[in-house]
C-alpha cells in the first residue's frame, strides 16, 4: 500500500450545471444550504486506481491490528506494545493515498474554471463519485490555490459512532454547514473538500497558504463548538494529519508531517490521544 497509483484524466470532472459557478448573491448561506441537499449529476471524469485501492482492502477503517511507537501527547495514555486501540495512527500513508486524490480531484475542478471567482464567494461544487458517493468542494481562494508553490495541508479522517441519535447527526450537518461559512472569512483558508466513504463515513481536506492559517480554522466560533461539544457524542475515534505540498496544488505531491489520533473512550470526556511526527521526505 505504500505505492502510489497516477490517476489518469480521461475528461475534466463533471458537475451539475446549476453549482459550476454557484454564488448566490451574497447569500453564501442559501446557496451551502442548496449544495448540501440536491442531487449531483455529473461524469466521474477521472481513474481512481488509488482510491479503489484503498477502499476495497478496507484500510481505512478496518480496526487496528497492531500498535506502533509514537510519540506521546498531552492527556495521552502511556505508550506500550500491544495497545492496538492506538495501531490506527500509523495508517497516516494509507489515508494519504485517498487525501491525494482529492487534491488532484481539486486541481481538476479549478483547471476547468473560465474566469477566476470573486474572493467574497466560494465556488462550491457537489460531484458524484463512484457508488453514489458524494464529493463536496468549497473553493475560497481560487488564485492562491493555483499560484502558490507551497501548500498547506489538514487531513480529516474519522469513524462515527453506531448507533447514533438522530438529534446528534443533525446538529453535525448544522455545524459543518455554518463552518463553511465562517471559512469564507478566514485568512489562508484557501479550500475545504469532503469526500463520503464506502461506509458512511468522511474524508476532509483543508488547503491552507500556510501552517499560520490553521489559527484561523480553530480560532472559529463554529469548530471550537465542534470539538469540544460535539465530538466526544459523535466519533469514534479522528485521524488528523498535517503536512505540506511542497510544489503546490498542480503536483499533489503531499508529504506528511504529523499525524494526531484522537479516541473518545466512554465514559471520560476528554479523547486520549497519540502523535506521530514523521521525518523528511514522509
Amino acid at each position: 500500500m505504500q505505492h502510489y497509483h497516477e490517476f489518469m484524466r480521461q475528461d475534466m470532472p463533471g458537475t451539475d450545471t446549476s453549482y459550476q459557478r454557484h454564488m448566490a448573491s451574497g447569500d453564501v448561506t442559501s446557496s451551502i444550504n442548496q449544495l448540501s441537499t440536491k442531487p449531483a449529476t455529473g461524469a466521474e471524469g477521472l481513474k481512481r486506481a488509488s482510491l479503489r485501492s484503498a477502499e476495497a482492502l478496507g484500510e481505512i477503517n478496518r480496526p487496528p491490528r497492531a500498535a506502533g511507537s509514537h510519540r506521546s501527547s498531552p492527556y495521552s495514555k502511556a505508550e506500550g506494545d500491544g495497545d492496538a486501540q492506538y495501531a490506527g495512527i500509523a495508517k497516516g500513508k494509507i489515508d494519504l493515498i485517498v487525501l491525494r486524490y482529492m487534491a488532484r480531484r481539486l486541481h481538476l475542478t479549478i483547471r476547468q474554471l473560465d474566469s477566476p471567482a470573486p474572493a467574497s464567494q466560494p465556488l462550491l461544487y457537489k460531484l458524484q463519485e463512484r457508488h453514489g458517493r458524494t464529493h463536496r468542494m468549497a473553493i475560497y481562494r481560487q488564485q492562491e490555490l493555483v499560484q502558490r508553490d507551497m501548500l498547506t495541508f489538514v487531513g480529516f479522517i474519522s469513524r462515527k459512532r453506531r448507533p447514533l441519535s438522530e438529534s446528534i447527526v443533525d446538529e453535525i450537518q448544522d455545524v459543518d454547514k455554518r463552518l463553511l461559512v465562517e471559512l469564507v472569512d478566514a485568512s489562508g483558508v484557501l479550500s475545504y473538500s469532503s469526500l463520503e466513504l464506502r461506509n458512511g463515513d468522511w474524508c476532509n481536506l483543508v488547503v491552507l497558504s500556510s501552517p499560520e492559517a490553521k489559527i484561523h480554522i480553530r480560532s472559529a466560533p463554529t469548530h471550537r463548538y465542534a470539538a469540544y461539544g460535539l465530538a466526544d457524542s459523535y466519533y469514534e475515534w479522528i485521524r488528523l494529519h498535517t503536512g505540506i505540498m511542497p510544489e503546490g496544488l498542480d503536483h499533489t505531491e503531499m508529504l506528511l508531517q504529523k499525524t494526531k489520533y484522537y479516541f473518545f473512550e466512554e465514559p471520560q470526556k476528554r479523547p486520549t490521544i497519540r502523535e506521530r511526527v514523521y521525518g523528511p521526505g514522509r
